[in-house]
């Protein structure tokens, strides 16, 4: 198992999810995997054996400060 975790990942809390700071983040994330995945498809063994699941620990929403969002209506 291998768990990819960047204390600059949490960009998104800070700046919001459509930030350039959330994108340079997302940039870094995306290059880290692609050399992860390289380095799988360059070995023959790992390309057999190895299986990849990638996933998230949620999606983020930009949130209207003057509108606030009433949980109890939902």
């Amino acid at each position: 198992m291998f768990l990819l975790k960047l204390i600059k990942f949490i960009q998104g809390h800070w700046h919001g999810p459509i930030s350039s700071e959330m994108n340079q983040t997302l940039k870094q994330c995306d290059d880290y995997l692609g050399e992860i995945l390289k380095i799988i498809d360059d070995d023959q063994y790992l390309k057999d054996n190895l299986n990849v699941i990638i996933t998230s620990d949620h999606g983020m929403e930009t949130i209207d400060k003057a509108s606030p969002l009433k949980l109890e209506a939902h």
